[in-house]
C-alpha cells in the first residue's frame, strides 16, 4: 500500500485529511511538526506528502526544501501543500520548494479530493 505522510500541527486537521487519503487507498502516518515529517520521511519513502505550511519548529516550505536537499535527484513525491494565507509569495516559494498542489483552509473533502486526482493524473 502506498504511504502519505499527512503533516499538521492540528490533531483534527490530520484527522481530516488521513480519512480523505485513506479512501484514496493511501496508508497515511501523521505527523505534528517538521522534524516528525523530516523522520517519517527518512524512515520510508512515502508516495504522497501533504503538509501544512504553519508547523512548529520548520515551516512546510522549509521542510521541502530539506526534503529536496536528501535526495539525490532533489525530487519530491507529489506534494500537496495547504496554507491559510492567500500570500502569492509564500505560495511561489512552496511551489519551487516542491509543493505540486495548493490548497486553501479551509477546504472541503471535494477539494482535498481534487488535488488528488490532479496529483495522480
Amino acid at each position: 500500500m502506498s504511504q502519505c505522510i499527512v503533516a499538521n500541527e492540528s490533531r483534527v486537521l490530520r484527522h481530516i485529511i488521513r480519512r480523505i487519503v485513506e479512501r484514496r487507498g493511501f496508508e497515511a502516518v501523521e505527523a505534528r511538526d517538521g522534524p516528525e515529517v523530516i523522520d517519517l520521511f527518512q524512515a520510508g519513502a512515502p508516495s504522497l506528502l501533504c503538509i501544512d505550511d504553519a508547523l512548529p519548529d520548520i515551516d512546510g516550505v522549509s521542510v521541502l526544501r530539506l526534503l529536496r536537499a536528501e535526495q539525490a535527484a532533489s525530487i519530491l513525491p507529489p506534494t500537496i501543500f495547504t496554507y491559510v494565507e492567500n500570500d502569492q509569495i509564500l505560495l511561489t516559494r512552496a511551489l519551487a520548494a516542491g509543493a505540486q498542489a495548493l490548497v486553501q483552509k479551509p477546504f472541503t473533502a471535494s477539494q482535498m479530493d481534487a488535488a488528488l486526482m490532479k496529483l495522480s493524473a
